[in-house]
């Protein structure tokens, strides 16, 4: 098995956090339920700049939380133990991967802990 093979047992649940490193995949099936990506398309599996960030947070801590921030409030693009980090450059937890691919129903998730 490849390194960078997306194993369910080397991911976080959530986004971020110490992971093994994932290729992007091509996708081969989607689930029944609205996928943002399609048969044949390409998943990333770290958020890049352009993405919408995690699909359970709302639109305010999203946007709030996309870069790293210092806990004082300045942005920082350098390691640090005094940073809030954020989802941007991240990689996908479980969830993310599984929401694009249409196997959440959006409808009945309300908060990352009630899923």
């Amino acid at each position: 098995m490849r390194e960078d093979s997306l194993i369910a047992s080397n991911m976080n649940v959530s986004y971020g956090g110490v992971v093994s490193t994932m290729h992007d995949t091509i996708l081969k099936e989607i689930g029944p339920f609205t996928p943002s990506l399609s048969v044949g398309s390409t998943q990333k599996m770290n958020f890049v700049d352009t993405d919408d960030g995690p699909f359970w947070l709302d639109d305010d801590i999203r946007s709030s939380s996309k870069f790293d921030v210092m806990l004082d409030g300045q942005a920082v693009t350098i390691p640090s133990k005094n940073i809030k980090p954020g989802w941007c450059n991240k990689p996908k937890g479980m969830l993310q991967i599984l929401f694009e691919r249409g196997w959440i129903d959006r409808s009945l998730v309300k908060t990352f802990i009630t899923m």
